[in-house]
């Protein structure tokens, strides 16, 4: 199938997409300055009460959260964000039990 001159033009002002793997407890800054959040893979839940909160900031800003994911509710699998963030990106993953598996891409 043909793609349409917009579809060819996304295509070709793609920006290369970068990843981080989080495992265990941790606070991290992945990307300073504007960039796009693609999608959060959940590879492998915590099965407890593990938090994963990714902010548009660089630091964990209670007043610039982008999602909240409950490990122990979540199913292995990909969510698509989509979005745009201005200023930078930091993950956390918090609870009081185990952690879970997840894979952020941005750009």
């Amino acid at each position: 199938m043909a793609m349409t001159y917009p579809q060819q033009q996304d295509a070709l002002n793609m920006t290369p997409a970068s990843y981080y793997h989080v495992t265990g407890f941790v606070t991290e800054v992945i990307k300073v300055g504007p960039g796009h959040l693609c999608r959060v893979t959940v590879n492998h839940p915590s099965g407890n009460n593990g938090i994963v909160t990714l902010y548009d900031a660089i630091t964990a800003d209670p007043n610039r959260i982008i999602a909240v994911i409950d490990m122990g509710k979540a199913a292995p699998g990909s969510m698509e964000f989509s979005c745009d963030f201005l200023c930078g990106l930091t993950v956390t993953q918090t609870g009081d039990g185990g952690t879970g598996d997840i894979t952020v891409v941005y750009a």
